[in-house]
């Protein structure tokens, strides 16, 4: 068989197949604008957070002196003892401190006098409790906790010498609570340290004793390390990225789940190649457009993990990870069926990438104290060395004195982790080289797992010849004889049907250990379809009219048997058909977001259509479908029977030797249909027409030759006149009489002459079937009929064949005759 007229094929299809592909996603990307800014500047706003919650970490440990550079700090004055109800962490009722000796009347008056001359605020009594020892405060403080910030100990070590100590509370210490630090050695130690040491002073002399204490804080630079971005950013940026792995997973399953792939650009003569580069590449480019946005918007909300790190570094580890999750996002589409399940997929990948990511910051597994393997094991995960890789850089930008990780950097430890087990080189090799794991992956699992008709390879595809050779999909079924049935190809004959068997295994359905049994579709089918006319598949929801459809366009496979097209078998021939082949599948197989003249040019360049040719065949294309005025409106505003229609007109491309139209004016209204039958009539001219349908009024109309089928089998094949000869209950005569009194007699005459009785029977109206045995009587009897017309007050007489519908309904209920051969005239 031919090529279809001037045709692309080879490397030329393959750049004509890919630059369509890619057109596509940009118009369906750029029409769904929502998720095309998501994709591209959620960045944007995740980086806007990673800024706020810097912000924030920044205010809280303004007034902590470990986060900021102290130059010449101001001396300050020793403030006074606070209530202990300041304290964020003391619980009322509580203590301003606790004392002890209290049976020591010296040390007594001491804590009167500290108590008293408490600047600004003296302290009452019941706000201070003195004890006997301080193995008795120790007692109280275990049994009270969080009641009082400290105790002061008193000694008389010898005559005139007092010593003394302190005990105060240090859990508040470095602990943030409210968005405060509390210093308790600040906030308490040094203000009862200055009032004992001027009480005792005051006592031991007698004197009243100026005494002020100022302390200034030793010069030192910023000594906290810390980094939001190097913090936060895993997680923040990890969700950044799962927009874009939601959104491709959604992309890749609604063409699968609409069998837009399988059963529309397949059946064009797609590579599977093309389909996953074109994929590929699209998402590769919205990559790279994400981690330059990403850049510039933490270089404008002046970070310094943007600032101060290599823009290089920072580029590829956002590029790679996003490169890499591309590859994963392809790997997670091959085991979704259903839209709605890949938006919970990204939740769940998203929930489980946070958890390890968490785990990864904290030191596991790239710590040397744990072994190589395990570190190897969960660096497959994408995000935990994407999480050791922002760590790294945001460790090198803590502090305002950091320069960054430099691009000589890469290959060796950085300067905080002089032990590490794993370098920044080596997360690019692991992000870098792990994409390609997922994408064989998903390649392989594309294959072997069911597509949306139940259609796999064997597990080892790639390992047989047939499958580098581009021959059959699967395994198929014994191949019969390409010749016809007396051992000759008759070069009328378009398709051949040998011995057609298809049988679906059983399947085991959920909670059930065995399976159901197989079951089949098809039980030895043959016949042939001529060129230049329409056959028509007639028969009931599931007699096997779309299998045998399915299998001649190469969607599944046959289980024994052959079909040839065009003398090709489909068995190995399958590429070749489809350049001379048209598909209008069962149901509408389109894109919504774009518009009829952009699916014909889509499917004309994956056909392999001229570029010269195309503009001008789409037009033509959208003339006869009645679509041009409407073809730059989107397919979803359309109506069913317009999007039949652009399905007919898509079926249409490239001048097909062979047209399959399943079921093509379903959802149709009268005025359409006629116009897709006028359309059909006109098509069959050098080419075959394969229709399947359940209207017996289309059968009728444009069969010139009719096959039933039913449960799997061929029970009969002939034109419509020959069926109705054959199967129908013979001739039907109606009869239009004057008055009711008329139609007594009229059942005489037909019951005297014809030994029939009226089948139906209106007000005025009544229908006798006359049978085929008594054809032979049939002249004399209407001769009669009509000199007796006036007599039985007949009005008007009408004589057909019985109907393609009761002929239908004859057969199927097994009172017709069935045949295994076409009928003869």
């Amino acid at each position: 068989m031919a090529s279809g007229k001037g045709l692309k094929t080879g490397c030329g299809l393959f750049a004509q197949q890919f630059k369509a592909l890619m057109l596509k996603n940009l118009k369906v990307s750029m029409r769904n604008k929502r998720a095309f800014f998501l994709q591209v500047a959620s960045s944007f706003g995740f980086i806007f957070l990673l800024f706020v919650v810097d912000q924030a970490a920044m205010a809280s440990r303004r007034s902590d002196a470990y986060y900021r550079d102290v130059v010449a700090a101001n001396p300050k004055l020793v403030a006074a003892i606070p209530a202990c109800e300041s304290s964020a962490f003391i619980r009322p009722p509580c203590y301003d401190f606790l004392w002890s000796d209290s049976s020591n009347p010296d040390f007594a008056a001491i804590v009167e006098k500290i108590m008293a001359n408490n600047p600004g605020r003296p302290i009452p009594s019941h706000k201070v409790r003195g004890f006997g020892s301080s193995s008795e405060v120790d007692s109280w403080l275990l049994s009270n906790p969080m009641a009082c910030s400290g105790a002061l100990h008193l000694e008389q070590s010898s005559a005139g010498v007092i010593s003394y100590g302190l005990q105060f509370n240090s859990t508040p210490s470095g602990v943030l609570l409210r968005g405060k630090h509390e210093n308790a050695p600040f906030n308490f130690q040094l203000p009862l340290q200055a009032a004992v040491e001027r009480e005792i002073t005051r006592f031991l002399t007698g004197k009243d004793i100026e005494w002020n204490v100022w302390f200034s804080e030793y010069p030192h630079p910023d000594l906290g390390r810390f980094s939001s971005v190097g913090s936060f950013g895993p997680t923040f940026l990890f969700a950044s990225t799962m927009f874009s792995v939601v959104i491709l997973i959604s992309k890749i399953v609604y063409e699968k789940e609409l069998k837009l792939r399988q059963q529309a650009m397949s059946t064009m003569g797609l590579f599977d190649s093309v389909y996953w580069l074109t994929w590929l590449t699209w998402e590769v480019m919205l990559a790279l457009s994400s981690s330059a946005f990403l850049i510039i918007s933490g270089m404008i909300f002046r970070l310094n993990f943007f600032l101060n790190n290599s823009l290089l570094i920072l580029f590829l580890i956002f590029f790679l990870f996003q490169f890499n999750m591309i590859g994963f996002a392809f790997l997670f589409s091959t085991f979704v069926t259903k839209l709605e399940t890949s938006n919970s997929m990204g939740f769940c990948i998203f929930i489980f990438g946070s958890l390890t990511q968490l785990v990864t910051t904290m030191g596991f597994p790239y710590d040397p104290r744990y072994p190589s393997y395990i570190k190897t094991l969960w660096s497959f995960f994408p995000p935990n060395v994407f999480a050791i890789g922002l760590m790294y850089l945001g460790e090198g930008t803590a502090t305002k004195r950091d320069r960054g990780l430099l691009w000589k950097d890469v290959s060796s430890c950085p300067p905080f982790h002089v032990d590490c087990n794993i370098v920044m080189a080596e997360v690019f090799v692991w992000l870098f080289g792990t994409f390609f794991i997922w994408f064989f992956l998903a390649i392989y699992f594309d294959n072997v797992l069911p597509d949306a008709n139940g259609l796999r390879k064997s597990l080892y595809y790639f390992v047989r010849p047939s499958y580098w050779a581009g021959r059959s999909r699967c395994k198929r079924g014994t191949r019969a004889s390409s010749s016809s049935k007396d051992g000759t190809v008759d070069p009328n004959v378009a398709v051949q049907l040998r011995n057609l068997t298809k049988v679906f295994p059983g399947v085991r359905s959920r909670g059930h250990w065995k399976k159901s049994p197989p079951f089949h579709a098809l039980q030895g089918v043959s016949l042939d379809i001529e060129k230049e006319k329409v056959f028509c598949l007639l028969g009931h929801n599931g007699a096997g009219k779309t299998t045998i459809i399915n299998i001649l366009t190469g969607i599944l496979p046959l289980t024994s048997g052959d079909a040839l097209v065009y003398g090709m078998s489909v068995t190995n021939g399958m590429a070749q058909i489809r350049h001379s082949m048209g598909v209008c599948p069962q149901f509408n197989i389109l894109w919504d977001a774009l518009t009829a003249i952009e699916h014909l040019q889509i499917f004309a360049s994956i056909k392999g259509m001229q570029p010269s040719r195309r503009k001008t065949e789409c037009k033509r294309l959208l003339l006869s479908s009645d679509l041009l005025e409407s073809s730059r409106g989107r397919v979803s505003a359309y109506s069913e029977g317009m999007k039949r229609r652009l399905s007919v007109a898509i079926a249409l491309i490239g001048d097909p030797k062979i047209v399959f139209l399943d079921e093509p004016t379903t959802g149709m209204d009268p005025i359409s249909r006629r116009k897709v039958w006028e359309i059909i009539e006109k098509l069959k001219t050098d080419r075959a027409i394969v229709l399947t349908t359940h209207s017996m009024e289309e059968a009728d109309n444009l069969g010139d030759s009719i096959a039933i089928v039913a449960n799997g089998t061929l029970r009969c094949v002939g034109s419509s006149i020959q069926l109705k000869q054959q199967f129908g209950e013979g001739y039907i005569v109606t009869c239009s009489v004057k008055s009711t009194d008329n139609k007594a007699a009229v059942k005489d005459f037909f019951k005297l002459y014809m030994d029939v009785v009226a089948k139906e029977e209106t007000r005025s109206y009544m229908s006798f079937i006359l049978p085929r045995r008594d054809e032979n009587l049939l002249a004399v009897f209407f001769e009669l009929l009509q000199k007796k017309q006036e007599e039985l007050g007949i009005l008007d007489i009408q004589l057909s064949l019985s109907t393609l519908e009761e002929v239908f309904l004859n057969i199927l209920e097994g009172t017709g005759q069935s045949c295994n051969s076409e009928l003869k005239d």
